[in-house]
């Protein structure tokens, strides 16, 4: 089968585990495609990041409790089934994966963002990044990470 439509490199693919034939895949030039298997065809094309999109992953938990910082912000939680998407626009993305809602955007890193990940539980969004540093974003109930994201900067061995 050959999937055919995006006007750039094709950069990584996930199959949804919402629906079971849905396929996804991202582009430089800055589109999510998602795939209908069964039909064989483009079911939405969604503009997700400008300058395209480096990564994305899916977070797809059992029924839990929603988290929300203080000031109320929806953050990565063990409810509901949501991706997060890495653009070279500097952003790391939050978004339902049933309807493809952007939820909330993730900001610091200076320049390209090039990979994303999600805790096994949900609660901490890791993602790294052109400008050499790994951020985790995130909250749990104890409060271990001091005002929502730790910044750990890479340094060269040599």
């Amino acid at each position: 089968m050959v999937l055919e439509g995006h006007g750039g490199d094709v950069l990584s693919a996930d199959w949804s585990p919402v629906s079971g034939y849905d396929c996804l895949t991202d582009s430089s030039d800055g589109t999510l495609h998602v795939w209908d298997l069964r039909k064989i065809r483009v079911r939405t094309t969604l503009p997700v990041h400008t300058n395209g999109i480096a990564d994305f992953r899916y977070f797809d938990p059992p029924n839990a409790t929603p988290l929300l910082d203080v000031t109320g912000k929806p953050q990565p939680q063990d409810w509901g089934s949501w991706l997060v998407s890495a653009g070279f626009d500097g952003k790391v993305k939050l978004w339902t994966a049933d309807d493809f809602i952007l939820q909330t955007e993730l900001m610091g890193h200076q320049g390209r963002v090039l990979c994303c990940d999600v805790s096994p539980r949900g609660r901490f969004v890791a993602s790294s990044g052109w400008d050499r540093s790994v951020r985790l974003h995130g909250s749990e109930e104890l409060d271990i990470v001091n005002d929502g994201e730790i910044d750990v900067k890479m340094e060269d061995a040599g």
